[in-house]
C-alpha cells in the first residue's frame, strides 16, 4: 500500500539548504569549499522559540525554530541548513522522521534549528 504524503494546506515554505562540496573550489586553507544547494519545501509547520545565553561576559541571542516538513525523497543530512524568513538556521539535533500527529498523512521530518547572533 502506497503512503500518501500531503503538505500542510496552510503551511509555510522553507528553503532546505543541502550541504555539498563545490566542484574544484577551495577555502583559504586549501580545503574543499562547502556549498549549499537550495530546495524549497512547501507546506511546513514552523514555530519559533527565543532564548539568550551568556558566554564569557557576552550575551548571545539564540533564535530557535522547530520545523515539521513533509516527507522528502532524500533524508535531511546532518550538515543541511534551513533558511526561513530571511535567516539561516543550523540543526541542533538529528532530524526525526515520523507520521504527523497533526494530519495523519505520510511520514514527516521534524527539525530543531538554531541561529546565534550577538
Amino acid at each position: 500500500m502506497a503512503v500518501v504524503v500531503r503538505a500542510l494546506p496552510n503551511g509555510q515554505t522553507v528553503t532546505l539548504l543541502r550541504y555539498g562540496l563545490a566542484d574544484g573550489a577551495v577555502d583559504a586553507d586549501g580545503n574543499d569549499a562547502p556549498s549549499w544547494a537550495p530546495v524549497d519545501v512547501v507546506g511546513c509547520a514552523v514555530w519559533p522559540r527565543a532564548g539568550a545565553e551568556a558566554v564569557q561576559g557576552q550575551t548571545l541571542v539564540t533564535d530557535n525554530l522547530t520545523v515539521i516538513m513533509p516527507w522528502l525523497p532524500a533524508p535531511v543530512g546532518p550538515l543541511d541548513r534551513v533558511s526561513w524568513n530571511g535567516n539561516t538556521y543550523r540543526q541542533t539535533s538529528p532530524p526525526n522522521a515520523y507520521r504527523s500527529p497533526l494530519t495523519g498523512h505520510g511520514n514527516v521530518t521534524e527539525l530543531t534549528l538554531t541561529r546565534v547572533t550577538g
